[in-house]
């Protein structure tokens, strides 16, 4: 949460200078004090709580306190410190205060994924910045939109938002040629280069990277909110050059500075990254695999936890309301009901679900002695002895010799990868087997029993399946990634083509592989 706060709070506190007729000089200077971490930012928070005269005063205190807590993955802690902020900054008209909580809110809810509550926020967010007409104020939504596309893996549109902030800040730096300004530019650059890596453009991620050292001489690299993502990068850009031993190293310091700071999603996103390059022995991946499931559960806690104050609260609403006791005797009544149907309902379909889950397992496991490369079958007896009984047919439309030839071409195509590129079409498919169109529709008819993209999508799912199998760090992968790296265009076609090839959706075959796992 790190990488999507803290740049945005300093420039929210700094840039403009905003000034607050109703708060004191000293409280002013706590609320831009720099931090050492989350904890720490969260104890300035209460130091400015402790001396806080006013509501505008306790206000800002809040904000802080959220904004740490927020850092640390306590989301739920982080939202109610923001909503008390939000409650008070109400008595004070203070626009800019306003703007910044909700902004923070929206964030806390992103991470939830509480989408009603994100939208709210969101749109107040926008409002005030029409209303203000300030470039800082459009600065902070090109950092949400950027932060936005990034979460759900949209790199190549994120690469927009992130190049209009890289600009922004070398017009302020042009007109503004302070160490500050040369900071951001340093932090603009590094998030812009993550974003290129992540959407494979190596070049560009090094070209900008290569700006880092120059601009960043002369400052200290305390006052480097994101250090250990320039780190990061840096260890990208030697494990994407094969300098494997250089990016532990860069992938250590990185790690390092994330654990000092105490912020868990850096931490994950450092592990994933590491993971992903394969740089490690099986133990120390497991070690790294290990970090990110126990984030990713301390994440859960989270959402659960929110969940239940926001249920305690509207509890005590309901307490108020007349004939509450028979109300809920009527409401216990259904829900118990439905959860005897739902109970019956549900264990039936996990028994189908599980019997369609060991089929596959079953058909994975027989591949590895089959000559064929599809898990799933596709050309049926009927069509084996019809085209027995055709031969003399076939012989028209090509020699038994090309057709073994091509046969033997179509089994090396599926030992690759050439199908997971998006653009992967028929034209490509002809060139890989270096033969014709109507030869290419033959073979895959003939020997596979599909048209081109059903044979084309079975192979991606068939790839995505032995990902997953063999490979469990796959599992802890969102189905967006899984969907991009298969060849598919968007999330929603990948879940289509996956249930209809294996009649499961892919996040309950990710959930049968989980507790398969699990009982090892």
């Amino acid at each position: 949460m790190k990488f999507q706060s803290i740049l945005i709070l300093i420039l929210s506190i700094s840039i403009n200078g905003y000034a607050q007729n109703n708060i004191s000089p000293k409280i002013e200077q706590l609320s831009k004090k720099k931090d050492k971490g989350a904890e720490d930012s969260f104890l300035i928070g209460q130091e400015m709580l402790k001396i806080s005269q006013n509501d505008c005063e306790r206000a800002k205190a809040y904000l802080r306190m959220g904004d740490a807590k927020c850092k640390n993955m306590q989301y739920a802690e982080s939202i109610k410190y923001l909503k008390k902020a939000d409650l008070l900054i109400s008595k004070c008209n203070l626009i800019e205060d306003y703007f910044n909580i909700n902004f923070f809110l929206m964030l806390n809810y992103q991470e939830l994924d509480l989408k009603d509550d994100f939208n709210k926020s969101w749109k107040i967010v926008k409002e005030i910045a029409v209303k203000m007409n300030d470039p800082e104020k459009t600065f902070m939504i090109m950092q949400a939109n950027a932060l936005f596309n990034e979460k759900n893996r949209n790199y190549s549109v994120a690469i927009v938002y992130r190049k209009q902030i890289s600009d922004y800040v070398e017009k302020l730096l042009e007109s503004d040629p302070t160490d500050l300004n040369r900071l951001y530019l340093v932090m603009a650059y590094t998030q812009l280069c993550y974003v290129y890596l992540k959407d494979n453009h190596v070049p560009e991620a090094q070209y900008y990277y290569g700006k880092i050292p120059a601009l960043s001489e002369g400052i200290s690299k305390e006052d480097n909110y994101l250090l250990d993502i320039q780190y990061l990068v840096k260890a990208m850009l030697l494990a994407e050059n094969h300098q494997l031993k250089e990016a532990r190293e860069w992938f250590d310091q990185a790690l390092l500075i994330a654990i000092q700071k105490k912020y868990p999603s850096t931490i994950a996103k450092i592990s994933e990254e590491r993971l992903h390059y394969g740089i490690d022995n099986k133990t120390e991946r497991q070690k790294l695999l290990n970090v990110i499931i126990k984030i990713n559960k301390e994440k859960l806690k989270e959402s659960d936890k929110y969940s239940s104050t926001e249920l305690e609260k509207k509890k005590k609403e309901t307490s108020k309301v007349h004939h509450q006791l028979r109300n809920s005797i009527i409401v216990g009544s259904i829900l118990l009901a439905a959860i005897v149907v739902i109970f019956v309902i549900n264990r039936k379909s996990k028994k189908r679900l599980k019997i369609k889950f060991e089929k596959i397992i079953a058909d994975l496991q027989q591949k590895k002695n089959a000559d064929s490369t599809n898990i799933f079958p596709v050309a049926t007896t009927e069509n084996n002895t019809q085209a027995s009984k055709s031969e003399l047919q076939i012989s028209k439309i090509m020699s038994v010799e090309k057709e073994k030839e091509l046969l033997q071409k179509l089994m090396l195509f599926e030992e690759g990868t050439e199908y997971t590129s998006k653009n992967f079409t028929f034209s490509n498919f002809i060139s890989a087997l270096e033969t014709n169109s109507k030869y290419a529709n033959y073979i895959v008819k003939q020997h596979r029993g599909k048209s081109f993209n059903d044979y084309i999508n079975g192979l991606r799912i068939q790839y995505i399946i032995e990902k997953l199998y063999n490979h469990p760090e796959y599992l802890n992968y969102k189905i967006s990634y899984l969907a991009e790296i298969s060849g598919f265009s968007t999330h929603s076609r990948f879940a289509q083509i996956f249930k209809s090839v294996t009649e499961i959706s892919p996040s309950k075959f990710i959930q049968q592989l989980v507790n398969a796992q699990e009982k090892k």
